[in-house]
């Protein structure tokens, strides 16, 4: 049983951000074309940029969530995906992002974190 909650939570940890990711991307990605590569270049500059302001989001309500949920196999897959959500929307924009953005929505989730570990898991130690 314990091989398949572990398998549950990589499954999640895995698909939610790559779910998030094609989302955008089936939105927002520019298309390979002949066109200049500035142009493209300022497209994906711009999916980036949508890219962050989705999948951050996403990663942290998904770690919220799944902290939240009784079931610890998709708790923690969710918060593992959200990590990965998150990760993947600041990777791909994190030079562009000016640093007052940086700083506050690093911010946002550092303060997300310390409420749970304070309001959620102290509150069982033992599970």
């Amino acid at each position: 049983m314990l091989a398949k909650k572990f398998a549950l939570a990589v499954a999640l940890a895995i698909i939610f951000p790559a779910m998030i990711d094609h989302a955008v991307r089936a939105v927002s990605a520019p298309a390979p074309s002949t066109e200049n590569e500035t142009n493209w270049e300022a497209k994906e500059k711009k999916f980036e940029r949508a890219l962050f302001y989705i999948a951050v989001p996403c990663g942290l309500i998904a770690i919220v969530t799944g902290a939240l949920l009784s079931k610890q196999a998709a708790g923690a897959g969710l918060m593992f995906g959200g990590l990965f959500c998150a990760g993947d929307g600041y990777y791909n924009y994190w030079d562009d992002l000016p640093c007052a953005e940086k700083f506050v929505s690093l911010l946002i989730i550092f303060v997300a974190l310390l409420a749970i570990s304070f309001a959620k898991l102290e509150k069982n130690p033992a599970k």
